[in-house]
């Protein structure tokens, strides 16, 4: 107990040392943004900014560095992790739920036994019910109180049971709406970027030689995946995955070649992932690898 307390002193203090710059003697800026950070924290963790800082020319004379060919925010959460051991986005603190999706493995087995599902047709609904669920969640919750038993991971999942059926024709008439409302009037979920943001935060990472940051970026990147449809952000994420960083470093490309065979299994070979598989290099070799090592054992 006195243990913990100890810790969470101490990284409160990493916090406010970061926040309001005590003691500082560096400065890293990017864009419009200037953080006022200090050499020992975070010229120890990254080879980079330490040799920038003795070898350098305004690094070491003016003592600040300008990384305006990254992106401000990723940049933002590169130092966050260098102070706090971790970096947030803003859905972290958002509770959700965040979409409602079918577990499609499960549903229709024992309600419908011989129901054939399209797997177009279920990247439809999913894709659809997406769009809808940050407008509508709180209009189908009200009208369904056993949502809230199926919430896990800001995410509701229905499955085989008759009440996931009476949701799913709520939804349904909901998408109906959708169609004949104007597209701006519905924001997608706050995550609907994270997983492009992660894939940058792992590019940085290495760029800067950040081992534990890649790390942590990589274990957030596949749970991001997890919560985002296979639609347009996802496939950006694949876009930054596959061309910032190089091409020995697999561990993206693995994550995403495992996400994709189990979408496959769901939707089959849809037009948009066609196109990504098509113009994405090595994105077709490492989902035959994946899909290889499937059947092999």
């Amino acid at each position: 107990m006195a243990q913990k307390r100890g810790y969470d002193e101490f990284m409160q203090s990493m916090k406010s040392l970061l926040e309001f710059g005590k003691h500082s003697d560096f400065k890293i800026t990017c864009g419009d943004k200037t953080w006022d950070v200090h050499k020992a924290i975070v010229c120890s963790q990254s080879d980079f900014l330490d040799a920038a800082t003795r070898f350098g020319g305004k690094e070491t004379t003016e003592g600040v560095i300008d990384l305006s060919n990254d992106d401000p925010d990723v940049v933002g959460c590169m130092i966050q992790f260098m102070y706090e051991v971790d970096y947030q986005l803003p859905s972290d603190s958002d509770p959700g739920p965040w979409w409602i999706r079918v577990d499609w493995k499960k549903y229709g087995n024992s309600l419908h036994p011989n129901m054939l599902i399209p797997g177009r047709s279920k990247r439809a609904w999913d894709m659809a019910s997406w769009t809808i669920s940050s407008k509508h969640m709180a209009t189908l919750a009200e009208k369904h109180p056993s949502l809230k038993d199926r919430f896990q991971f800001k995410v509701i999942k229905l499955d085989n049971n008759f009440n996931s059926v009476a949701i799913m024709r709520s939804v349904n008439e909901l998408q109906a709406q959708w169609k004949k409302d104007t597209p701006d009037s519905y924001m997608p979920p706050i995550n609907h970027r994270d997983a492009i943001i992660h894939a940058n935060v792992y590019a940085i990472a290495d760029k800067y030689g950040l081992l534990g940051l890649k790390q942590m970026a990589a274990f957030k990147f596949e749970e991001s995946l997890k919560l985002l449809p296979a639609g347009e952000e996802f496939f950006e994420a694949i876009t930054v995955a596959f061309t910032t960083t190089p091409d020995a470093d697999t561990t993206l490309r693995n994550i995403i070649a495992k996400h994709i065979y189990e979408d496959k299994m769901i939707y089959g070979l849809y037009e948009e992932l066609d196109e990504s598989m098509k113009t994405t290099p090595g994105l077709s070799y490492h989902v035959w690898k994946y899909e290889w090592s499937m059947m092999d054992g």
